[in-house]
């Protein structure tokens, strides 16, 4: 039988706003009554600051769409430019309603949600049916409807509706947040953050679905420890409050008591009752890799759910791989009674898939998925699954931080930290989506990671990243803020980590689930004592939760972090996570755990596939090397284990335990690593420092393209305007309360690539993002094109260092992947989703196949081959030298074997048999090179990767012209590209296509980018979307220091 349907998937949802400004408005001659909401395309006011007809109207309505947001609402309707007013004049009290109605039968309707941020209620036919204060606990109520026509409304209150305790107070405070409340309220905190776009997030981001419920539905039971249950416990009513689950009740019932009473010896604000627990999930699935490399599928239902009334029934549980595909599917039949079912009123079905197909990140393998089908009593239920295996490897004294592994193959994970697809709308629509993630997959991705301070991403997004083999790093929704000690609170914590963690499960792409941004490192750098530091809801609670669901996933208590605290929440989270496998696979060795530090069991989830090691030899080839098989880490810190000591005044200072490193420490457990970047350091630096996981890094103001600069602002130069200025500075990316930008920080980079070289590197290091001297160009244009030069050299030299196998780094997030207002935000894409200069760096050292030239000062100029795929790369590298006196050398071919998951260095310098210094490392006598380019070729003769290494460092004293030209051609593929040559040396070359509004998916986009091309050799820079011959016409190339040029042929 299928699904109900959903009688909300076709409704017509307003927007209304309800507040004492428009009331306001109303007393000074607005017309405030209701009225006919405005219909898609109807005019609307929309001049900036008119502030009082924009009350009308919303007081009227607009439309809205669900899932989705107030802001996106607004934005659609009135405009961008009205949205941050809007939200000013309203804040803080603004209550917003979504209105709808819809005509049923009448009777009981299963309502849910992901999530609505954040106090909200729901009303059916004016009553109040249901009411949430969480924005990340899901919904999932039932509500008697009368028969015919119903309004429904969802009303969003203000946060400061529901009060919080006032005691204990916080132990420390964030810069980033000052809201000191907020810590008690589960919504999301970019709201209450001062960054560019950053806007607070209202609605049903999380959508919202109503079915008809049949008898035999109505019927099931009701899963232990609900409100009332908890409620007569206590002895009070059953309430809900900012920590507590979600409650609902029939048109007509009593009315649910918001807040306890006060009772002696509480304060006026204390906490409520228990937090309601989840129901069991009617239908959850989970798989493993067992130790003959077998694909095994747990199904775990209700057993009502499945007989749905009867006493027995046959259950079939189908297994078929997803796509074009061999595999036959996997099927079995088994009888099931309502003496099977379990002290939770569930059942585990169990299936083996021979051998399956497994899923791999992009670039390593393919993303394999499987459908599973469970029908029974005319029922059916549909999940898919993927299978893998995602491991932290064992640390001891010599291997610390975090380092994965997938199937057993080691990672270096490079990518970015998430902002979201649309920077006026969470919700935003799959379509935007994916194409925000395509683009970051195509410049190298492997992992994307949701921040602690934003909100949880819905099911299309997880969708998008199992297709496009890209892996998820989710925080739980907590910041730099002291989590409350608190039961209550805790207690609700939990049920929503277990709810996403159970959510997740099912998605191959799920690698990590982290407690949190910067929960750990705010008491650290607060100066608080080491006791502290880690919150035991991060290294029980959290990892508790994940274990008791089942998720194969790495827990990290938090990012930044140590290895003490890794290892005191993975022994929490195998504690829970063998009382899990015995419910879904009883019958199977317990997944490996690894107490201790010691490394896994060839259990269950080991595979049977192993690559051999390759050794590393000067010019051979070399591969990312699995940790120890053995060996013990540091044991649990015992501030972990008694981080609920409070530190008593009387100790003497030399009795204080000290700890042995700092959970900010780069080379330890996971980090925030900014020395390339706010700090100012030297590329080197992130070598040099150990470097072991940065879940953030690279922190800079990034331009976008000058394209999107015209049409974002007008003008190539937007500071060299009054109007311009203004809106540039507003989108610049900056922490909240520094006296600097990062556009400082670019600046700096630009002063030491381009206009002082001999300038100490170490300089001024003790004031963060120091502003470089005078010397920049005096117009704006030109500035931004050093920034984007030296943008694309620092993220291509950083990542191509951490990537070689000679390096400690395991995996680094950029921060972040797209910029969340125009100008110069932190994005390697720009507000409008198009690459910038970042992006293209980025890109040359990521990509899955990647040529870079790392120098090594007087150890000589290595090339580095990466294959991140599964068989070997059997290719010709392509060398060409070009001297300071003009033109090239003769070109020298060097074979290549690149091993899977590997790499192949190659000394550049000693490529001809005999010692040439091609990057002036040396320094005897005057520079004898310009240039040497790097071509990775296949057998066939096609080009796999390039790169060009600038001799001396990017700076020329004095270029000359490099006399560029171009013109459009068609590859053997069919496929548009810029064929680019020049008579000189030309740098950071790229091409300009035009860019008005919001970037599409099928939008024609250069590939590559900030190139540098030869005397005599043709670079192709390929062109990918829609290039038509408007396209072809506006296209220009340009260099650093020349002239743009006309693309030819268009």
């Amino acid at each position: 039988m299928p699904a109900a349907q959903d009688v909300l998937a076709r409704a017509t949802w307003t927007l209304h706003r309800v507040d004492p400004a428009a009331e306001a408005d109303a007393t000074h001659g607005v017309a405030a009554t209701p009225g006919e909401d405005v219909l898609p395309g109807e005019e609307v006011p929309s001049r900036e600051g008119d502030l009082a007809a924009w009350a009308a109207v919303l007081t009227q309505g607009v439309p809205a769409r669900v899932p989705g947001t107030v802001t996106g609402a607004l934005r659609d309707a009135l405009g961008e430019h009205a949205v941050d007013q809007i939200l000013r004049s309203g804040a803080p009290d603004a209550v917003w309603e979504y209105r709808t109605s819809l005509t049923t039968a009448g009777g009981p309707h299963r309502f849910t949600s992901t999530g609505v941020a954040t106090v909200a209620r729901l009303l059916a036919a004016g009553e109040e049916v249901h009411a949430s204060d969480t924005a990340f606990l899901p919904w999932d109520v039932t509500v008697e409807l009368p028969p015919g026509r119903c309004d429904i409304t969802l009303r969003l209150l203000p946060l400061s509706t529901v009060p919080v305790p006032r005691k204990p107070r916080a132990r420390w405070l964030s810069p980033l947040v000052p809201d000191r409340s907020v810590r008690w309220r589960r919504t999301p905190l970019v709201g209450s953050i001062d960054w560019p776009g950053a806007r607070p997030v209202i609605g049903p981001w999380g959508g919202l679905s109503a079915r008809p419920v049949s008898a035999l539905d109505a019927a099931l039971p009701q899963a232990p420890g609900t409100d009332d249950e908890a409620a007569a416990a206590r002895g009070t009513e059953p309430v809900i409050g900012p920590w507590g689950g979600p409650r609902a009740r029939p048109v007509g019932a009593p009315h649910v008591t918001l807040r306890d009473e006060p009772g002696p010896g509480d304060d006026a604000a204390s906490a409520p009752a228990a937090a309601r627990a989840l129901p069991a999930e009617p239908f959850a699935v989970r798989t493993l890799v067992d130790e003959h490399g077998d694909g095994v599928v747990g199904v775990r239902c209700a057993v009502a759910d499945l007989l749905r009334g009867r006493e027995a029934a046959r259950v079939r549980v189908e297994v078929a791989a997803v796509g074009d595909t061999a595999d036959a599917p996997v099927s079995c039949e088994q009888e099931v009674s309502t003496a099977d079912a379990d002290s939770d009123g569930c059942i585990t079905l169990r299936l083996t898939v021979p051998r399956p197909q497994l899923w791999w990140p992009h670039g390593m393998g393919r993303q394999s998925r499987y459908t599973v089908r469970v029908r029974a009593a005319g029922a059916e239920h549909t999940a898919t699954v993927g299978f893998r295996t995602v491991e932290a490897e064992p640390r001891d004294a010599e291997h610390r931080g975090l380092a994965l592994t997938i199937n057993r193959i080691p990672l270096f994970v490079r990518g970015a930290v998430w902002t979201g697809a649309d920077p006026y709308e969470v919700a935003a629509s799959p379509e935007c989506v994916r194409a925000v993630l395509a683009r970051l997959r195509d410049a190298g991705t492997t992992m994307v990671r949701i921040p602690g301070t934003g909100c949880y991403e819905r099911e299309e997004f997880h969708r998008a990243c199992d297709e496009l083999g890209i892996l998820v790093w989710q925080d739980v929704a907590l910041g730099p803020l002291d989590p409350p000690d608190e039961p209550i609170w805790r207690a609700g914590l939990r049920a929503e980590v277990g709810a996403l963690a159970s959510r997740l499960a099912a998605h191959p792409s799920t690698a990590v689930l982290s407690g949190g941004t910067e929960v750990i490192q705010a008491p650290v750098l607060a100066g608080r004592p080491a006791e502290q530091w880690t919150p035991p809801v991060l290294v029980r609670d959290i990892p508790t939760a994940v274990g008791e669901v089942g998720a194969d996933v790495v827990v990290v208590p938090s990012s930044p972090c140590s290895d003490a605290d890794l290892d005191a929440a993975r022994h929490a989270q195998e504690a829970a996570r063998q009382r899990a496998h015995r419910l879904w696979f009883p019958s199977l060795p317990a997944a490996g755990g690894r107490e201790g530090g010691r490394a896994p069991s060839r259990g269950a989830t080991p595979i049977t596939a192993v690559v051999a090691a390759q050794g590393t030899t000067s010019g051979t080839a070399a591969s990312r090397g699995p940790g120890p098989s053995g060996g013990t880490a540091p044991a649990v810190a015992a501030r972990a284990n008694s981080a609920d000591r409070v530190p008593t005044a009387q100790a003497a200072a030399s009795s204080v335990e000290r700890p042995a490193c700092s959970p900010v420490d780069a080379a330890d457990g996971v980090c925030h690593y900014f020395g390339v970047g706010a700090y100012g350091r030297p590329v080197e630096d992130a070598v040099t420092r150990g470097v072991r996981f940065a879940a953030e890094s690279l922190a800079f103001a990034v331009p976008p393209e000058p394209a999107v600069v015209r049409a974002q602002f007008g003008t190539d130069a937007p500071l060299d305007g009054t109007g311009s200025a203004h809106a540039w500075r507003q989108g610049l990316a900056h922490d909240p309360g520094a006296g600097w930008t990062f556009e400082d920080t670019t600046r700096l980079y630009v002063h030491r690539l381009f206009l002082d070289r001999d300038s100490d590197p170490d300089a001024g290091l003790a004031r963060p993002a120091r502003p470089a001297p005078q010397g920049a160009p005096a117009d704006h244009g030109a500035r931004l094109d050093l920034e984007r030069a030296a943008l694309a050299h620092v993220f291509q030299r950083t990542f191509a260092q951490w990537r070689a196998a000679t390096s400690a780094c395991r995996g680094a997030l950029v921060l972040s992947a797209m910029s969340t207002a125009p100008g110069a935000g932190w994005g390697v894409l720009d507000v409008t989703g198009r690459p910038t200069a970042a992006w293209y760096g980025m890109r040359r050292a990521c990509a899955p196949v990647a040529l870079c030239f790392v120098p090594a000062g007087g150890d000589g100029l290595p090339l580095h081959v990466f294959n991140d795929a599964a068989h070997p790369l059997t290719a010709t590298v392509r060398l060409t030298v070009a001297t300071v006196r003009g033109g090239c050398q003769a070109p020298l071919e060097v074979p290549v074997e690149v091993p899977a998951h590997g790499e192949y260095t190659l000394r550049a310098d000693l490529a001809d048999g005999t010692f040439r210094d091609l990057d002036h490392a040396y320094g005897f006598g005057e520079r004898a090179y310009e240039a040497v380019s790097a071509v990775l070729l296949d057998d066939a003769g096609r080009v796999l990767a390039r790169d060009t290494h600038l001799s001396g460092g990017p700076r020329r004293d004095a270029p000359g012209d490099p006399d560029l030209a171009a013109r459009w051609e068609r590859a053997e593929d069919g496929a548009w590209r810029v064929a680019v040559t020049a008579t000189g040396l030309a740098r950071f070359v790229a091409l300009d296509l035009p860019a008005s509004g919001a970037f599409s998916a099928g939008e024609a986009v250069a590939e590559d980018g900030y190139v540098h091309v030869l005397p005599g050799e043709t670079a192709h820079l390929p062109v990918r979307g829609a290039v038509t011959a408007a396209v072809r016409r506006d296209a220009r190339v340009r260099a650093l220091g020349a002239m743009p040029v006309v693309v030819e042929g268009g």
